[in-house]
């Protein structure tokens, strides 16, 4: 005979946790302004970039008993960017929140929650998983009616990640998605969000501008003092829930995590179908030498549509000479049967004259090997202006794509150095007031890629040429 299901939580009442009101001795609940306009909006999907300590957390975990109310018979998911952070941060607010719910109703909402696998079940049918980011296959083939995603900013693979969520929900016409983080502006998630605001899409919605000191809670002193601590855009972003740019980032504002990457390209064999349907490529090659990285970037040029989209990108860590160079040019020689088009020009670091003669002989015939002997600040910038004007052209076109497969393999870490990283991340370099100087830093690790990305436009420019390679044979 089947159980009989709890159905107390139908004429349960939704709180937040009480807390001590400053001054007092006092515990209230009290949902703030910001909280309210949250919870009580109607768009599908939810935005909320607010700053540190504002109440963002809070707010999602509230947001999630709500939906488990609304839609009994379903499963929630809520991601976070590592089970490590889901244990520390997440978890402990719904403790709270559950605690508190059973303090005023009377009974518990939870049934049970499996420790290992990250799941509470609920007296209502439901079930409630924690998912980590670092692995978005988790969700394939997985149906939920609602999910929450904390700290959305910090999220790994965040374009696969978001699609597969998406995916998810697709049974279910009443579906909702919230997000709650402080704003980065190399986040695929709060910029596509902000970019549907933007086109006025009925379903989205986005609230930022939400301060630390707007939660009457927190110590505002605390964000006083860390006024000296952060950079002044690290400070509007972090305290007072601001959009800002990266400071002094070199691509900042020519890149688009949104629109500067061909999602469609899902693999390299999607690439290779492409080529196959006819046109004019061409594949194009920079590499950055170095005693300790060393890095190769791989360009597909549309010679009929004036595009240029980076298709691989090989980085060593710790490599010998011969094995650098070896590994780069078997990397570069493979093109033909892994793109179905055949590598016609690499350009080279310049000042790496011992790799740049060895990789010759590896590759000459097949591939002709160029570099710009100049290596002044001058000839820097202007190869950093090169590729601007390939991220966003005067006429607002973007003529430089990163294929969509690239973003697998990126480390939101600050150690992270693939191509999507780096020119998010590049930056001009300072003088000793802290000024920014028209050349990049060339001390951080991300730093490889973009430089290899700027040999090629140096040598080989963007100009129609059939053939690139023709102009330094």
């Amino acid at each position: 005979m089947a159980r009989r299901r709890d159905m107390r939580w139908k004429k349960a009442r939704l709180f937040y946790p009480p807390r001590i009101m400053p001054g007092t001795e006092k515990r209230r609940t009290v949902m703030l302004d910001h909280q309210q306009e949250f919870h009580y909006t109607h768009k599908k999907v939810r935005l909320a970039h607010w700053g540190r300590g504002a109440g963002k957390t809070m707010a999602g975990v509230h947001e999630l008993g709500i939906n488990a109310h609304r839609h009994p018979d379903r499963v929630g998911v809520y991601v976070g960017a590592t089970r490590p952070m889901l244990k520390k941060t997440l978890v402990p607010k719904i403790e709270t929140w559950l605690a508190w719910y059973a303090r005023f109703n009377g009974f518990r909402l939870e049934e049970r929650y499996y420790k290992t696998d990250m799941i509470y079940k609920l007296i209502t049918g439901a079930e409630w998983w924690l998912i980590p980011s670092d692995d978005p296959i988790k969700v394939l083939g997985q149906e939920f009616g609602y999910v929450g995603l904390d700290e959305a900013s910090r999220l790994f693979m965040q374009p696969d990640l978001y699609v597969n969520l998406m995916g998810g929900m697709r049974m279910y016409p009443d579906w909702r998605l919230w997000a709650t983080t402080t704003w980065h502006p190399d986040s695929y998630i709060c910029q596509h969000i902000a970019e549907e605001c933007r086109r006025q899409n009925p379903d989205y919605w986005i609230r930022g501008d939400v301060s630390s000191y707007a939660n009457p809670f927190s110590d505002h002193k605390h964000w006083d003092n860390m006024k000296s601590e952060y950079s002044p855009d690290e400070f509007e972003r972090e305290v007072m829930g601001a959009q800002t740019a990266l400071g002094g980032s070199v691509y900042g504002s020519f890149f688009s995590p949104k629109d500067s990457i061909a999602h469609h390209l899902r693999s390299t064999e999607d690439v290779k179908r492409m080529v196959q349907r006819g046109g004019q490529y061409s594949i194009l090659g920079g590499v950055d030498w170095g005693p300790r990285y060393s890095n190769l970037i791989v360009i597909l040029r549309d010679e009929l549509n004036d595009v240029d989209t980076v298709i691989d990108e090989l980085i060593l860590d710790d490599k010998s000479l011969d094995q650098s160079v070896g590994m780069i040019a078997e990397r570069c020689l493979s093109c033909a049967s892994r793109f179905g088009v055949s590598m016609r020009g690499c350009a080279v670091d310049p000042s790496g004259r011992a790799w740049n003669d060895q990789f010759r002989r590896k590759v000459r015939p097949t591939i002709h090997v160029a570099f710009n002997l100049c290596h002044a600040e001058q000839e820097i910038v202007y190869g950093v202006e090169l590729v601007k004007r390939r991220l966003l052209a005067a006429d607002g076109h973007r003529r430089l794509m990163f294929a969509g497969y690239l973003q697998r393999t990126q480390d939101n870490g600050p150690r992270g150095r693939g191509i999507l990283q780096g020119v998010q991340r590049y930056k001009h370099s300072q003088t000793m007031d802290g000024a920014f100087r028209s050349k990049p830093k060339d001390d951080e690790y991300w730093v490889h890629q973009c430089d290899g990305l700027r040999y090629v436009y140096l040598n080989f420019p963007a100009d129609r040429i059939v053939d690139p390679s023709a102009r330094f044979r």
